[in-house]
């Protein structure tokens, strides 16, 4: 896919990202202080999280993108693909 993001929504995704490499480097923490396997899980699922709501905003912003040019109905089709499952 392009990158045609909008520099609003490149900002938007740094902060998504910067706040995910915080909860990455915490879980780091938590498994070299021993801490409990759960809540090591728990702020895993929470950074995949944060990860996927990323994920679909990229792909969104640039499905949004596609709109406003001239593009082809296969990069449409492979934004959705990518968005749907993941891939």
């Amino acid at each position: 896919m392009s990158n045609i993001l909008k520099s609003a929504a490149t900002t938007q995704i740094q902060n998504r990202l910067s706040r995910a490499s915080g909860q990455i480097k915490g879980v780091i923490h938590m498994m070299e202080a021993g801490r409990d396997c759960k809540e090591v899980i728990t702020q895993l699922v929470a950074a995949k999280a944060s990860f996927d709501k990323t994920i679909k905003l990229i792909i969104s912003e640039n499905i949004r993108g596609y709109s406003e040019v001239k593009n082809t109905q296969e990069q449409y089709s492979q934004a959705i693909k990518v968005l749907l499952n993941g891939q």
